[in-house]
C-alpha cells in the first residue's frame, strides 16, 4: 500500500461523532468564532436544547455570547438550567484561547470542554451534566462504545487503532479476517506480529507521516493476502485525547480490488468499443431520443461527405432530401416495440449526390426500461443497388443474346438452303449471265453468313476460337459497318500504315472490341465530325498500334480513371451498360496487348490498342490427300430443316452419291437399321427434335463404328459441337457452307475410316 497520501476522508469519524452528539445523555454545545459575528453557537444536541428551554438549533444559534464572568463558583443546582448553561457558554467563548484543562478549571465540576476541528470549522465543545457528571459520562461513554462497536464490527470495512508504540488497541472482525486471525485478540500486538516485517515497515512509514502531519491521509497499495494480491485504500488519521494530545493512529481500510478490476475491465471494454466504433467498415451513429446525432464514426462521415463537427448535433431529418421516406417517429416506434428495426433511406451529400443506405437501429435503455438513445448501423447500399441494376441489364442482354443466337441459327439454316440451291443452279447453267447472277447470290449468302457468324459469336462467345487473321481486314469491316450506322455528317476514315498486321487470336473478339470503340466514338459526336482508324508499328518490336480517334466531346478528367471499370458509364440508362470498354480491355489483355486513352474535353478522344503480331497470315492447311467422293457412296443426310436437308442431299446426288434423307435422329437410326446396304457416311444436324445430333452420334459410334460422321451446326463455337469433335466426330461444318467444303470434309472422313 505504498501510495499517495491525500487530504483524507473523515466521514467515519464524522459519523461516529454525530452519533455520539445526538444520543449522549449530557448537554453538548458547539461554539465557533467568525470574523463578522464573533463567537456563536453552531450546534446543540437535544439534551442542551432541553436545558436552554428551546426547541430548535436555530433558536440556540440566536443566543448572544457576550463576555461574562471569569469563573463559575456558584453551587450546583439539582438540574442544569438555562442561566447556568448560558453563563458557561459565555465564559468558554471569552477564554477560548486557553488550553482545555485550564478552561475546564474555570467552568467548574459540572462542565468540561475540548477543542474541535472538522471540515475547516474550528471551535470549542462544551459538555454539561445535569446531575452526577461521572455517572452521566459513564452512561454516555457506554452508549458511544456500543455505537462504535456496532459500527466498527458491521461497517463492511477494516477498522483499527494503534497507540504511539504501534500496538493495536482496536481491530474489527473484517481486519482480523483479512489476516486470517478470526477470533484472535489482537490487542497489544504490532504489525510485525500480524502482517510480517516487510508490510510492517511500510505501515510504520505511513503511520509516521500521519503523525507528523497531524491530519488524516489516504494511502493505496497492493497487499499480498492468503488468496492473492489485493488493493486496499486506507484512510489513516491521528487519535487525540481530551486535551488534543495525539495518542495513536486510527484507520479505515477498504478492499478496492474488485472495483479496480471492474474499472480496468470497463476501460478495456470502452477502448474496444471505441476502436470498433471508430474503425468499423460500416457507418455507426448514436441518435438521441429527440432525433439529434450525438456521435458518429469516420466511416459515416466518409459515407455522407461531411465532417464529424458538421454531423454532431444535427437533426437526423436534415440529411434526407425528400419527405416521402420512413419518419423518425415510425422507425423509433418499431425499435421500441421490437428492440430494433431495419429500414432503407436515401441520404444527400453536400454536393447533392444521393446515397442509398440500409439502417439497422437498436434501442438502448436503462435498467428501468427508460429509452436513453438509439445506436444505428448504416451500410452504403448504393454500389449494391447499382450492381443489381447492372445485373438486371446483363440478364436482359443475355436474353437478347440468346434470342439473337436463335434467330441467327435459323437464318443460317435459310442461308444454307439459299447457298446450296444457288450452287446447284449455277452448276446446271450454260448461260454465263445466269451463272454470274448465281455467283452474286452465293456471295451475298456468304456475306450474310459472316454477319450472322459475328452475331452468334456475341451471343455465344467461344474462347477456344483461335486463328491468324489480318487486322486490316477487321478494320475495313468495322469501318464499313460504322459508315452505315452513323450520321452522314460524320466522316469515317482509315489509314492502314502498319507493315505487319497479322494477329493470332480470336477475330470475333477483336472485331467486337474495335466496333465498340467505333460506336463509342460515334456517340461522342454531336452533329458533324470525324472518326479515324489508323495503324502503325507499335512502340515495342513485333507489335501493331491501332488508333481509334474522334472529334467528339472528350472525357472529363475525373472519369478517365474509371472508364474501364465494369458497369461504369456516363450514358443514359437506355443507351449504355458500362460493359463496352471493360470488354475492350479484356480482349486486348487476352491477346497479350494493352489499351490506353488520351482525351481533351471539347476536342475528342483517342483510344490506342497495341497487339503482338505474327509473321504468317495463317497456319498451312493439312495437305489434301483424298481423291474426292467415289460415285455410289451411300450417305445418310439428317436435318429437321427441309430446305437445308434437300439442298445438301441434292448436292451429294450431283456428286454421284447414293443419298437417303430423314428429319431427326430417331428416323436416322430406323433408316440405318432398315437399309439394304450399309451407309458409308452420315451428315447430320446438331439440334433436332426427338433425338439430337449428339445422341445420334453416340448410337452410330457404338453400333455402326464404320460409318463416317460429319456434323452440321448453325452456331459458331457451339459447346455441343466442340464436345462432339472431342468425342470423335469426323468433321464439323459451320452453316452455311459451300458444296465443295462438304465434299472435301466428307471425302476425308470416309478415307480416314
Amino acid at each position: 500500500m505504498s501510495g499517495t497520501a491525500g487530504s483524507g476522508d473523515a466521514s467515519l469519524a464524522a459519523a461516529l461523532f454525530a452519533d455520539h452528539v445526538e444520543h449522549a445523555e449530557v448537554a453538548i454545545t458547539w461554539l465557533a468564532e467568525s470574523a463578522d459575528d464573533g463567537w456563536r453557537i453552531v450546534h446543540a444536541n437535544p439534551a442542551a436544547l432541553v436545558a436552554l428551554g428551546l426547541d430548535s438549533v436555530a433558536a440556540a444559534r440566536a443566543i448572544e455570547l457576550a463576555p461574562g464572568i471569569d469563573r463559575l463558583t456558584a453551587p450546583l443546582a439539582n438540574r442544569l438550567d438555562r442561566a447556568e448553561l448560558v453563563r458557561a457558554l459565555r465564559l468558554a467563548a471569552h477564554h477560548a484561547d486557553e488550553t482545555p484543562g485550564r478552561l475546564s478549571d474555570r467552568l467548574g465540576p459540572r462542565f468540561m470542554s475540548q477543542p474541535f476541528d472538522v471540515a475547516g470549522l474550528r471551535g470549542i465543545t462544551v459538555i454539561a451534566r445535569s446531575g452526577d457528571l461521572a455517572a452521566e459520562l459513564r452512561r454516555s461513554a457506554e452508549v458511544a462504545r456500543r455505537i462504535m462497536s456496532t459500527y466498527f464490527e458491521h461497517a463492511g470495512v477494516e477498522v483499527f487503532m494503534k497507540d504511539l508504540d504501534g500496538r493495536y488497541m482496536l481491530a474489527n472482525d473484517n481486519f482480523r479476517a483479512a489476516w486470517q486471525r478470526q477470533g484472535d485478540d489482537l490487542t497489544g500486538l504490532t504489525d510485525d506480529e500480524i502482517v510480517g516485517p516487510q508490510l510492517a515497515e511500510r505501515y510504520r512509514a505511513e503511520d509516521e507521516r500521519v503523525l507528523r502531519a497531524n491530519t488524516p491521509l489516504e494511502f493505496e497499495g497492493v497487499t499480498e493476502l492468503a488468496d492473492g494480491e489485493h488493493v486496499f485504500r486506507v484512510v489513516k488519521f491521528p487519535v487525540h485525547d481530551a486535551d488534543g494530545v495525539v495518542i495513536g493512529v486510527g484507520g479505515v481500510a477498504t478492499d478496492v480490488t474488485e472495483s479496480i478490476r471492474s474499472r480496468a475491465a470497463l476501460a478495456v471494454s470502452e477502448e474496444q468499443f471505441r476502436l470498433a466504433f471508430e474503425h468499423a467498415s460500416e457507418g455507426i451513429a448514436i441518435v438521441s431520443t429527440e432525433n439529434t446525432l450525438l456521435q458518429v464514426n469516420d466511416r459515416l462521415c466518409e459515407m455522407l461527405g461531411r465532417t464529424r463537427e458538421e454531423l454532431i448535433g444535427w437533426p437526423g431529418e436534415s440529411l434526407y432530401p425528400s419527405g416521402d421516406q420512413i419518419s423518425f417517429e415510425e422507425w423509433t416506434r418499431a425499435a421500441k416495440a421490437h428492440g430494433h428495426t431495419v429500414f432503407e433511406r436515401v441520404v444527400a451529400k453536400p454536393d447533392g449526390t444521393e446515397v442509398h443506405v440500409r439502417v439497422s437501429a437498436a434501442l438502448v435503455a436503462d435498467n428501468d426500461g427508460t429509452p436513453l438513445h438509439y445506436v444505428a448501423m448504416i451500410s452504403d447500399e448504393t454500389e449494391r443497388r447499382l450492381l443489381e441494376l447492372r445485373a438486371r441489364q446483363v440478364e436482359k442482354l443475355d436474353a437478347v443474346g440468346q434470342l439473337a443466337g436463335g434467330i441467327a441459327h435459323d437464318i443460317n439454316n435459310l442461308l444454307g438452303g439459299i447457298l446450296g440451291y444457288a450452287e446447284l443452279v449455277k452448276s446446271a447453267q450454260t448461260d454465263p449471265d445466269v451463272a454470274e447472277q448465281c455467283e452474286q447470290v452465293i456471295g451475298a449468302a456468304l456475306r450474310a453468313a459472316d454477319y450472322t457468324g459475328r452475331l452468334l459469336s456475341f451471343a455465344r462467345p467461344a474462347e477456344s476460337v483461335s486463328d491468324r487473321f489480318d487486322m486490316h481486314d477487321l478494320i475495313a469491316e468495322v469501318a464499313h459497318m460504322l459508315r452505315h450506322s452513323t450520321d452522314p455528317r460524320v466522316e469515317v476514315t482509315t489509314e492502314l500504315g502498319a507493315a505487319q498486321s497479322v494477329v493470332d487470336g480470336n477475330p470475333n473478339q477483336l472485331h467486337g472490341a474495335l466496333l465498340n470503340l467505333g460506336l463509342n466514338a460515334r456517340d461522342a459526336i454531336a452533329g458533324s465530325g470525324t472518326i479515324s482508324i489508323r495503324t502503325t508499328a507499335g512502340r515495342e518490336p513485333g507489335t501493331i498500334r491501332v488508333e481509334i480517334a474522334d472529334s467528339g466531346a472528350g472525357i472529363p478528367p475525373e472519369h478517365l480513371s474509371r472508364i474501364f471499370d465494369p458497369f461504369f458509364t456516363t450514358k443514359a440508362a437506355d443507351r449504355g451498360t458500362g460493359l463496352g470498354l471493360t470488354s475492350v480491355l479484356a480482349a486486348a489483355h487476352q491477346h497479350g496487348g494493352t489499351v490506353t486513352v488520351e482525351s481533351d474535353v471539347g476536342r475528342g478522344s483517342t483510344f490506342v490498342i497495341e497487339l503482338p503480331v505474327v509473321d504468317r497470315r495463317r497456319r498451312p492447311a493439312a495437305p489434301d490427300t483424298g481423291a474426292g467422293l467415289v460415285p455410289g457412296t451411300r450417305v445418310l443426310v439428317v436435318d429437321d430443316d427441309e430446305l437445308v436437308r434437300r439442298a445438301v442431299a441434292e448436292s451429294l446426288r450431283r456428286a454421284g452419291c447414293d443419298v437417303a434423307e430423314v428429319g431427326d435422329g430417331v428416323a436416322a437410326i430406323e433408316a440405318i437399321e432398315a437399309a439394304p446396304a450399309p451407309f458409308e457416311a452420315a451428315v447430320f444436324d446438331l439440334r433436332m427434335p426427338r433425338m439430337g445430333g449428339d445422341a445420334l452420334f453416340d448410337v452410330i459410334h457404338r453400333r455402326w463404328p464404320t460409318i463416317a460422321t460429319v456434323l452440321m451446326s448453325g452456331f459458331t463455337g457451339d459447346e455441343g459441337a466442340e464436345a462432339l469433335r472431342e468425342r470423335g466426330v469426323g468433321a464439323v461444318l459451320q452453316k452455311p457452307f459451300k458444296a465443295d467444303e462438304l465434299m472435301t470434309a466428307l471425302a476425308r472422313c470416309i478415307e480416314r475410316h
